[in-house]
């Protein structure tokens, strides 16, 4: 067996997976047993289905290179196929009329995807129920429908339920939580629907749309979250309401509706959970850090905060040293310790832009994230604070425990001897060369904030502060830099995990195990300080304190 065509086989058993919203090859061989195991021909309908539309889908240019592999481009077709099931149960093997409906399913789930994609929303299986009602409406005689129902299994009933397991299974591999939720929500709609003398409802509502829709917004759209089970309930209520109102309001007689009720369920859950989910404690990761973070203390590691700085209040400092503004063809200055030794033309450029800096850091308010943070602080979910922020904004919000990266923009310090003292009065740096009474070296605003690299010392200073450190919360969006990637670097060597909270776009893509809150980070802390709060009254019977060792 060749590669490629390992690869179509994988690629097609995906594709009869993506029926039931798995994924796996193992899922749409069971998927298929099930369907056989239901209606032999209808499975053999969507054999045939899923092969056209994976092939199509090699040469059609509808789906990318990993969606194609991920059983997307056969799965309309699939369900083409299941509906020409009735026709192979009969004998009509119009192969054509079979070709040229497949590929009518293929151009219309094309300039479906191309609308849709105008508000983000996913085509499911609206191109395959758009396209039995057009051929319906087309070819059948006024009234009436043009798809044959194929024959259910000649096992009967036995052989319908062990279809169903079959289909369950393959469900289950891929989620086993939402799998079962579906269930109970199938037997729930069962309950209340399933009695009456509507057929449409009892085969449609409890057995097909409402676990679907549910376990759809579980495993696909937002898995593992309680965002997913909020939006699966949306779902599910929202394709129960309209399945119901479909088959009860006489549309059914004009067409049934098939798999629309769940679409449209979908794309309303779709929608809503848009609005909704920037609420953190609906995202997936946020009962993760909240965990995390109530584990780390428990265990007397806990967490740090990582805040950058204001880069647009650095770049106007800078301003004045390259032709008065950011266009200006000048470049920023360069400073490093050697240099700042050796040319006092530089110690006095360095000198202008940090008293320009300290005049803005003077006027400068904290923001709410900084109220946030300290009160965040206060509490003690935060052992530290790793701040590139030198106007003092946190400091000034009342936070205590506060690591400055880049040093203090109100202070002194010497090049030589390191001892530090307070800001000259006046403007008497202008008019002489300041010089530490200890030993005579240069004075200099103690930051290094403006160096052009990362010294030893920075490295080490900061890994001592990083040595116990099992969370560390990044606030807003960080630019990416030396200084950063070291940091984010360091945390997750020594086996700590990175919460990324920003609701900015960020320079600093998510690591393999890094969580991410989308908010902005006044909005998650209050979040997570609430649920931390009733966290520390769970009594810890040891499991919670335990935190695996790190290595240095």
């Amino acid at each position: 067996m060749t590669a490629a065509f390992s690869l179509f086989v994988q690629t097609l058993f995906r594709g009869l997976a993506q029926l039931a919203f798995c994924g796996r090859p193992l899922a749409g061989a069971l998927i298929l047993a099930g369907l056989a195991l239901i209606s032999p021909w209808g499975a053999a309908g969507a054999l045939a289905g899923a092969a056209f539309g994976t092939i199509a889908g090699v040469f059609c240019w509808i789906y990318t290179r990993a969606e194609w592999e991920s059983g997307l481009a056969g799965f309309n077709t699939a369900i083409v196929g299941i509906l020409w099931g009735g026709f192979f149960a009969e004998g009509a093997f119009d192969v054509p009329l079979f070709v040229t409906v497949l590929s009518v399913c293929v151009g219309l789930e094309f300039v479906l995807r191309r609308i849709l994609a105008h508000v983000s929303l996913p085509a499911l299986a609206m191109p395959a129920v758009a396209t039995a009602m057009t051929v319906s409406w087309a070819l059948a005689a006024p009234g009436t429908w043009f798809w044959i129902e194929a024959p259910a299994s000649p096992l009967g009933t036995p052989g319908v339920f062990l279809g169903g397991l079959c289909i369950v299974t393959a469900m289950a591999i891929t989620h086993s939580l939402a799998t079962a939720w579906a269930l109970c929500l199938g037997a729930l709609a069962f309950l209340l629907v399933g009695q009456g003398n509507n057929g449409f409802a009892y085969t449609g509502l409890w057995a097909l749309s409402v676990p679907l829709a549910f376990f759809a917004m579980q495993t696909v759209f937002l898995r593992d979250s309680l965002a997913g089970s909020v939006g699966g309930a949306i779902a599910a209520l929202s394709a129960g309401m309209i399945w119901l109102s479909w088959t009860t309001s006489g549309a059914a007689d004009i067409a049934p509706p098939l798999l629309a009720p769940l679409a449209l369920g979908l794309w309303l859950s779709i929608a809503a959970m848009r609005r909704m989910r920037r609420t953190p404690i609906l995202q997936p990761d946020f009962w993760r850090v909240a965990l995390a973070i109530h584990r780390a203390r428990a265990a007397g590691h806990p967490a740090m905060a990582f805040l950058g700085g204001d880069t647009a209040t650095y770049a106007l400092a800078l301003e004045p040293l390259h032709g008065g503004s950011l266009g200006g063809r000048g470049k920023p200055p360069v400073f490093s310790d050697e240099r700042l030794r050796g040319s006092l033309r530089s110690r006095k450029a360095f000198w202008v832009v940090c008293d320009r800096l300290r005049a803005l850091a003077q006027e400068a308010e904290p923001a709410a994230r900084h109220h946030a943070l300290a009160g965040f602080e206060r509490r003690g979910w935060v052992g530290k604070i790793l701040s590139r922020d030198v106007l003092g904004a946190l400091r000034q919000a009342g936070a205590e425990a506060v690591v400055d990266v880049h040093g203090r923009i109100d202070r002194l310090s010497c090049l030589d001897c390191g001892s530090g003292s307070a800001w000259p009065p006046g403007q008497i740096w202008r008019r002489c060369d300041l010089r530490c009474p200890d030993c005579a070296g240069a004075l200099i605003p103690d930051t290094n904030l403006f160096h052009d690299a990362m010294t030893a010392e920075d490295r080490l200073a900061i890994e001592r502060e990083l040595a116990d450190c099992a969370v560390l919360l990044v606030l807003g969006a960080l630019d990416r830099d030396d200084w950063t990637d070291f940091i984010l670097d360091r945390i997750r060597g020594i086996g700590g995990r990175v919460v990324l909270v920003t609701d900015e776009a960020s320079s600093h893509p998510p690591g393999a195990g890094d969580m991410v809150l989308a908010a902005a980070p006044e909005v998650a802390l209050a979040y997570l300080a609430i649920v931390l709060a009733m966290l520390r009254l769970v009594p810890d019977s040891g499991t919670l304190g335990r935190w695996p060792r790190w290595s240095n």
